[in-house]
């Protein structure tokens, strides 16, 4: 979707909120880019009361699911397959679904991608999963930065990634950093 306010205002009155409307939002994650959201969201209307928690109250308003109308969740292992991504956050049964989304259609694809073999048709499938959750938007998805990463080559096993923005953080398999040396 396209930043679009006016769209957006036509949009709330279609659905009933012709004068706007006011949400509660309750969490942690998005303590940095909380008041340019906020922001955008009054342009159109939207007042948003946000409660800032620490983070093991969010861990425990969102699963839990009382944080108001509305939360933020972040995903801190890197995705090194879509699945990773997808299922944890869109299956009715998937460990990060804080919203309680549930589509018996998206269970099924999200199911059905998982055990096909077949590259092109595991593509086709996750297309229609693609669509599938614009179409229903149970979720939206906060873009960040990507970073860019040096390090010496001596260092091994060192597989860096970024979320959360610009902050650079290094997960690896077993361990974390136990496992990276340096050969030197």
């Amino acid at each position: 979707y396209h930043y679009n306010p006016t769209e957006a205002k036509k949009l709330l009155a279609e659905a009933g909120y012709p004068n706007g409307l006011t949400l509660e939002q309750i969490d942690w994650y998005t303590r940095d880019a909380a008041e340019t959201t906020i922001g955008m969201l009054k342009e159109i209307g939207v007042t948003v009361k946000r409660r800032e928690v620490d983070n093991a109250t969010q861990v425990t308003l969102i699963t839990k699911g009382e944080y108001g109308d509305m939360t933020a969740a972040a995903w801190y292992i890197p995705g090194y397959d879509v699945d990773t991504e997808l299922y944890a956050f869109l299956h009715s049964k998937g460990a990060k679904n804080y919203g309680f989304y549930k589509n018996p259609e998206m269970d099924k694809l999200l199911e059905a991608q998982r055990k096909e073999q077949d590259p092109t048709k595991r593509k086709e499938i996750l297309k229609k999963i693609w669509d599938l959750q614009l179409s229903d938007l149970p979720l939206i998805w906060y873009p960040t930065a990507r970073g860019i990463t040096a390090w010496r080559s001596y260092v091994k096993n060192f597989r860096p990634h970024t979320i959360m923005g610009s902050i650079v953080c290094c997960y690896t398999t077993g361990n974390n950093n136990r496992i990276i040396w340096h050969d030197k």
